[in-house]
């Protein structure tokens, strides 16, 4: 991929798209994080609630 990009005039366009989806990613997976931790949490209630 280096070899890719070093030989283009569109480098500086072609490494920030790199970049928005290295950051996408990064972004995914801290929102799964934090929605599969929502999720646990609401489990906990709901369960916690239905037994009293």
């Amino acid at each position: 991929m280096i070899v890719l990009i070093s030989n283009t005039s569109l480098e500086l366009e072609i490494n920030e798209v790199i970049r928005k989806m290295y950051l996408n990613q990064k972004g995914f997976l801290s929102n799964v994080k934090d929605l599969s931790s929502l999720l646990v949490e609401d489990a906990n209630i709901r369960l916690f609630s239905h037994e009293k």
